[in-house]
């Protein structure tokens, strides 16, 4: 990367590659602050703001992390879980990511792939069918299923739930990025909080900024 374009990023972001899809019209890879991120129209889908909320997510679970033998991210985007797993807490474990759009793949393997997040089996498939297809069990579930801003309304629906944790192993732990920026989403996330207890022993919700709550389940 041009080092005076690493420099101007400090003043003003720097869009470096557009790109769409039929999953994402706008996409845009930008510069900012000398750290390349993934952007959709509203939102950051890797790196920025949402890779500052998985580390501090991942950060109090780093026993858990440094035992896992297997780990899946449901909506997988430029990396920024796998990234964090590797380089942050050293985990040496099998990495399976989901991600639908092709596009933001291409940009992943174009701007953001790096040796050390191998092993990393990547799908390019609908997170949905996955898990119903999944045969492996996973020590953890990450789950970073977004429209732009909004998440994917299949990520509330109890069958969703139960088919993810059924590849979960005995003490595995299901982790969910979602948003409540209004009255809707919170009563929504309160009914979904209600739905996990029944599913799961333990249920655990945690703020971040003003929009992002992250559940865990056990």
């Amino acid at each position: 990367m041009n080092n005076i374009l690493k420099y101007l990023s400090w003043i003003y972001p720097i869009t470096v590659k557009r790109g769409q899809s039929a999953h994402n019209p706008h996409l845009r890879v930008k510069l900012y602050r000398g750290q390349l991120q993934l952007n959709s129209k509203h939102a950051s889908y890797s790196y920025g703001n949402i890779h500052k909320l998985w580390y501090e997510t991942m950060r109090t679970e780093q026993v858990g992390i440094s035992n896992a033998q297997r780990i899946l991210i449901l909506g997988f985007g430029a990396g920024s879980i796998a990234e964090h797993l590797r380089s942050a807490f050293l985990y040496s474990g099998v990495i399976d990511a989901v991600e639908i759009d092709a596009e933001v793949m291409k940009l992943y393997t174009l701007y953001f792939a790096e040796a050390e997040h191998q092993p990393l089996h990547i799908h390019i498939s609908d997170a949905f069918k996955f898990i119903v297809d999944a045969n492996e069990m996973y020590d953890f579930i990450f789950v970073d299923l977004f429209n732009d801003i909004e998440p994917l309304k299949e990520i509330y629906e109890a069958q969703f739930i139960k088919n993810c944790k059924a590849r979960l192993s005995t003490n595995g732990k299901l982790i969910i990025n979602t948003i409540s920026n209004s009255k809707e989403q919170y009563h929504q996330i309160q009914s979904f909080l209600l739905d996990l207890s029944s599913i799961f022993k333990e249920v655990s919700i945690t703020p971040y900024q003003s929009f992002n709550h992250i559940i865990k389940c056990k």
